[in-house]
């Protein structure tokens, strides 16, 4: 499991770490949100994110999942959803990459 509190979560000059507070140009996520905050690599799918975590574009534009309470991110390119999984990974065959797990982790 990724620890959110020390991963950059956005591109260029916006800032994101749990809620989201705005100033003019940095957006910020209250720490004590990512306790509950969770991304799951699945087996030849998805990343899915859990949480309250929120997902920006590459101009800084908030993206709104369509169901609360997580989301799940293409992870196989083939999805007509992006950045949203939309289950073409299962019809294409995708296979993910082997994710070694950390010592202790």
């Amino acid at each position: 499991m990724f620890n959110l509190a020390e991963i950059p979560l956005a591109w260029h000059t916006h800032r994101y770490t749990g809620s989201v507070l705005a100033t003019p140009s940095h957006y910020f996520i209250r720490k004590e949100s990512l306790t509950d905050a969770k991304i799951t690599i699945r087996e030849n799918g998805p990343y899915r994110v859990e949480g309250d975590v929120p997902l920006f574009d590459h101009q800084g534009n908030r993206v709104h999942p369509s169901k609360p309470g997580g989301y799940s991110l293409c992870r196989c390119g083939g999805s007509a959803n992006k950045p949203f999984c939309d289950g073409t990974h299962r019809e294409i065959g995708f296979i993910g990459d082997q994710v070694e797990a950390e010592p202790g982790g």
